[in-house]
């Protein structure tokens, strides 16, 4: 697979992420209840043991934690499903950046055509930005060839 291709994909996968965030929860809901059905598991939440914890005196008694409770559906959505769909979209973000990154340094040489295609002025463009990639402090991996571009 071309690098390119991959990049496309991943781009496609987060916009499939993004989209699944907005209305997958139901989706995922219907396959879980069914799945459940088939396994003779009763498909309900079930809720869990609150537990309560002893409060100083200097606490405030209307906490953040005990403000609006929500449903059993609700919470497992905000508390699980989102979080698990959010963390992939920011895991995927994360590499798709680093991807056009190295397009941005490696891009012309990703395929031959793309490397052929390329004017002489933008070949030498990609070549310069190559070689300051590849350069630590004075340390050079590359020199840029001066007779080349005469």
């Amino acid at each position: 697979m071309v690098i390119d291709d991959a990049m496309k994909k991943i781009e496609d996968l987060v916009s499939f992420f993004k989209t699944y965030r907005e209305t997958g929860f139901s989706k995922a809901l219907e396959s879980a209840k069914e799945i459940a059905i088939e396994m003779n598991i009763d498909p309900v939440f079930v809720r869990k043991r609150e537990i309560i914890r002893k409060r100083y005196f200097d606490e405030n008694k209307n906490d953040v934690s005990s403000s609006v409770p929500q449903s059993l559906e609700e919470s497992f959505k905000t508390n699980y499903f989102l979080a698990v769909v959010d963390q992939a979209i920011v895991s995927l973000n994360s590499r798709f950046e680093q991807y056009q990154e190295y397009e941005k340094t490696f891009g012309f040489l990703f395929t031959s055509d793309k490397l052929r295609s390329l004017e002489d002025n933008d070949l030498k463009s990609c070549c310069l930005r190559l070689e300051a990639a590849l350069k630590h402090d004075e340390v050079y991996d590359i020199m840029e060839p001066t007779y080349m571009w005469s």
